[in-house]
């Protein structure tokens, strides 16, 4: 996954709305890449090491920025993340979590949280 390419991908698919790279959240918490006028959180994830953990955490910085969607984007399969025992944490949370591979940004305006945009 390059990340520079798919921020500046995504950066252009997401136009008019402002996509801030590396948004710091009020507690001082990085998030990728986040479109704060929609409250839209994405963060990339290259490794399947500890991704359940990795996801709750990515969930947690999202809330707490004031975000209520959080897209992963992550090269992997993601079964264990659907089947995961996070997901009743993330939905306590109130984020809306979706996982896209790369190759699936393209429809990340069109398919994701259609009534917002």
């Amino acid at each position: 996954m390059k990340l520079k390419s798919l921020i500046k991908e995504l950066k252009s698919m997401l136009e008019p709305l402002e996509a801030v790279e590396e948004y710091r959240t009020p507690d001082g918490t990085r998030i990728d890449l986040a479109v704060p006028e929609k409250g839209l959180a994405i963060e990339f994830e290259n490794s399947y090491k500890w991704i359940n953990r990795r996801v709750l955490y990515n969930a947690v910085k999202a809330k707490r920025g004031g975000f209520k969607n959080l897209v992963m984007i992550y090269p992997f399969n993601d079964k264990s993340i659907k089947r995961s025992w996070v997901n009743s944490f993330i939905e306590e949370l109130g984020v809306n979590l979706v996982v896209m591979k790369p190759d699936k940004i393209k429809d990340i305006k069109r398919n994701l949280f259609k009534e917002n945009y």
